[in-house]
């Protein structure tokens, strides 16, 4: 044991030194989307309201793949604002515009194309959901501080 603790301290000193106050690594979390899903006339949510039509077992999530097939996710549920809930996915490719398809038990699909954009907001650039466009709708904008969409069924 305490050759290893010496091998290890002996390694950090080798890698200290070779860093100055200007360098800087970045590491960013890969962009993610945030999603509800509610009736299109009501407005009630059909997941998270006080009686679901839906359970979130009853959600998938495909992905194309480099193969053009399609990979099913299960998308994370989050909390915001303290208590309201939405879905969230983790975005695979980290540049340009892709393409995402959700269905809800025997409901028509619904395809979602997203676009990465780019924030410098410290030395690093960190990726972010800039666009979403449901289906044929007019693409929704978003920012780097608002990644939630609402998605009408």
């Amino acid at each position: 044991m305490k050759k290893t603790l010496l091998v290890l301290l002996a390694f950090s000193m080798l890698i200290v030194p070779g860093c100055t106050e200007n360098d800087m690594v970045c590491v960013t979390m890969p962009p993610s989307l945030s999603f509800n899903i509610v009736d299109q006339t009501s407005g009630a949510d059909l997941f998270f309201s006080d009686q679901p039509r839906y359970q979130a077992a009853d959600l998938k999530v495909y992905f194309k793949n480099h193969r053009n097939g399609l990979d099913s996710v299960s998308p994370k549920i989050i909390t915001y604002d303290n208590w309201k809930k939405s879905f969230q996915i983790d975005i695979l490719h980290t540049a340009g515009t892709d393409t995402v398809m959700l269905r809800i038990k025997n409901l028509p699909s619904d395809r979602i194309i997203y676009t990465i954009d780019y924030s410098r907001t410290t030395e690093c650039e960190i990726p972010y959901v800039s666009s979403v466009k449901i289906n044929d709708a007019v693409p929704v904008e978003l920012s780097i501080n608002n990644q939630l969409v609402t998605i009408r069924k």
